[in-house]
């Protein structure tokens, strides 16, 4: 089983106003980070299973870079304490000018799937377009 959760479509929204803020907080980033946790629970009884975390540093308003940035915090630190599960986890950072061409980035999130080993985990892959780099260890 192999899960992948992102954000990312916040950043073609529209601006958020902050009559807004409560319904968004709770859809973009309390759904998934309660998702994740319910996600992890369920492949460390499995013992197997993939777990992949994107999220997009973005420059869309203020509200947007707010709930970007703590998604963007959360899977840093959920990826730090991922060395002792029983799954593999990885997580993905995208570039704000890396959004356009979704063939190119689908085609990268599987392989990176496909190509890492259980040591991996925790790990944080960049993604750049036409470029592939990898943090050179634990997501930091």
């Amino acid at each position: 089983d192999t899960a992948i959760l992102s954000i990312a479509d916040l950043a073609f929204n529209q601006e958020m106003n902050f009559d807004s803020v409560d319904s968004n907080i709770d859809k973009f980033l309390k759904g998934p980070v309660f998702l994740s946790r319910d996600l992890m629970r369920y492949f460390n009884e499995k013992k197997e299973g993939n777990l992949v975390l994107i999220f997009q540093e973005t420059e869309s308003g203020v509200l947007n870079n707010t709930i970007n940035a703590a998604w963007s915090a959360y899977c840093r630190s959920f990826l730090a304490s991922a060395a002792g599960v029983e799954f593999f986890c990885l997580g993905i950072q995208i570039q704000p000018d890396n959004t356009n061409d979704l063939s190119d980035f689908a085609e990268f999130v599987f392989k990176t799937i496909a190509g890492c080993k259980t040591k991996d985990s925790g790990k944080l892959f960049k993604y750049k377009k036409n470029k592939f780099f990898i943090s050179g260890g634990v997501a930091h």
